[in-house]
């Protein structure tokens, strides 16, 4: 029973519909940035001049400091997420490096055995070369959603800041 225009089928299929989650996820959290960072900087304003107006005496000086909380607050987000970004890289570099390891070892064996004459043992083991390219396909899009998300939330305070 050949089954190789069904995998093909599967295989174009997996690569589309990541392609498009993908894209989703970015236009969501995209949007979800912009409409965070309206709401606080209009939040921000807010406290500021009701502290400033309505408090007597040492309004003027409450709402300062508040500034000085948000620029703080700021610095140390933009600290985690650094660090965030870097320990991504940590953790994705490994599975990464293996995938592709596994990819050149399946792709060179499936070479060499075809020298052989085995031409299915080959077949399968360039198919099964192929597969783990999509699995590597699937963990560097994780990768870079996870690494585009704590880009967003880091760039949401950055921004906040400058409509301040």
């Amino acid at each position: 029973m050949k089954i190789s225009n069904f995998a093909a089928f599967l295989k174009d299929l997996g690569t589309a519909s990541l392609g498009i989650f993908l894209t989703l996820f970015v236009g969501f959290l995209g949007m979800q940035g912009i409409a965070g960072v309206v709401v606080d900087s209009v939040t921000l304003k807010t406290a500021k001049f009701m502290t400033g107006t309505f408090v007597p005496v040492v309004g003027k000086m409450m709402a300062d400091a508040l500034e000085v909380i948000v620029g703080t607050s700021l610095l140390l987000k933009n600290a985690v997420g650094l660090i965030g970004i870097i320990i991504l890289l940590v953790l994705c570099a490994f599975p990464v490096i293996k995938i592709i390891s596994l990819v050149i070892i399946y792709r060179l064996a499936a070479a060499l055995v075809q020298l052989i004459g085995e031409s299915g043992v080959s077949d399968a083991l360039q198919t099964m070369g192929n597969a783990l390219t999509l699995v590597f396909a699937a963990v560097a899009g994780v990768g870079l959603m996870f690494f585009i998300a704590i880009s967003v939330v880091v760039g949401m305070g950055n921004f906040n800041v400058m409509l301040r």
